[in-house]
């Protein structure tokens, strides 16, 4: 008998699951069902202190608001380090939660995000509904 693949959706990934896993998972699919517009995740993050400095900044950016890398960076009072936030955003661990795609470019276009432009077009047109 030939190997068959198994139908994905007959898989009870659930029981598998931490409590935590389940909670994020819970979150981000109210956030993609327009339920949700912040997190109550609970993370740590291993990165350099100006990186933590710029999520963290990151994370108070209002759904379905924007910033400029250069508005994070003045806000972070670093205020030539617009280069540096873009770095900072592009080594978030937790995309969607940090909600990096919500840092654009000073003219307005959306700019580069790790999860491609496609996704970050996506999750912008989402916000702004």
């Amino acid at each position: 008998m030939p190997n068959q693949l198994v139908n994905p959706s007959q898989i009870n990934f659930s029981s598998q699951l931490s409590d935590f896993h389940k909670n994020v998972r819970n979150q981000l699919k109210e956030f993609f069902y327009l339920k949700r517009e912040t997190f109550t995740i609970f993370y740590k993050i291993s990165l350099s202190p100006f990186c933590k400095k710029v999520l963290d900044e990151i994370n108070k950016i209002p759904y379905g608001k924007t910033l400029s890398y250069g508005q994070v960076a003045k806000n972070i009072e670093k205020v030539k380090a617009y280069r540096a936030v873009g770095i900072a955003c592009k080594s978030n661990p937790i995309p969607i939660v940090i909600p990096c795609h919500r840092v654009i470019l000073k003219s307005g276009q959306i700019g580069d995000y790790a999860g491609g432009l496609s996704l970050k077009a996506r999750l912008l047109n989402k916000e702004i509904i």
